[in-house]
């Protein structure tokens, strides 16, 4: 996961899919649940969601045998992460929304600031950057309760990109410099699209007032 987290898909392939058929020999069924979470997680660090959707999938049906209520919040957030990296919003966020529901049932802070962050981006894509930032500040005060610096700054950089839709240059530079600060601070590689963004000239447009209202 750690590796995975710094892109470098190739090393956690290997280590995770011996731990795969280690867990099969053993009978380890909660192992073989953990280890396709962590190959989503892999997989979708080097920005390859159809290979992660199959491993989600099968954690989440998993789950659903055992009814394990954060094993099943952990399958739906992985499922709604991956829906989302393909595009189709609305699905995502029918998950995503089952997971916090989850999340919040069971006090579970960390799973909910992750959830948020995944559907604030969910919103994006279906053009409602409104009702983006509010996600993004929830998780945003959850990751900084929690003192999670690497999705703290992951939540700035979607904030500033959030206010950059609405036109709002000024906070979104400032809270993309935040961002770059902590992912430079991290001495991360996604350190460097914040810088990208920073050197933009322009912003992206508003979006209309009307695709700003969630639904």
């Amino acid at each position: 996961d750690a590796l995975s987290r710094l892109h470098r898909a190739e090393e956690p392939l290997g280590l995770l899919y011996e731990t795969l058929r280690a867990c099969r020999t053993l009978g380890d069924t909660e192992g073989v649940r953990e280890v396709r979470l962590s190959l989503v997680r892999v997989y979708a660090s080097c920005g390859d969601p159809r290979r992660a959707m199959p491993h989600a999938r099968l954690a989440l049906a998993m789950a659903e045998r055992t009814q394990d209520p954060v094993a099943l919040a952990d399958g739906l957030t992985s499922v709604s992460q991956q829906w989302e990296r393909l595009g189709e919003h609305t699905v995502a966020l029918d998950h995503a929304r089952r997971a916090l529901d989850l999340y919040t049932r069971l006090g579970h802070l960390d799973g909910q600031a992750g959830i948020l962050i995944g559907m604030g981006r969910a919103e994006q894509g279906l053009g409602r950057p409104a009702a983006a930032i509010g996600h993004y500040e929830v998780s945003l005060d959850l990751d900084r309760a929690l003192g999670d610096r690497f999705r703290e700054a992951h939540a700035l950089e979607h904030l500033g990109d959030a206010h950059a839709a609405l036109g709002r240059g000024k906070d979104a530079r400032a809270l993309r410099e935040e961002a770059l600060a902590l992912f430079e601070d991290l001495h991360h590689p996604d350190a460097e699209p914040v810088r990208a963004k920073l050197r933009t000239a322009a912003d992206y447009p508003p979006v209309p007032a009307s695709s700003q209202l969630s639904p």
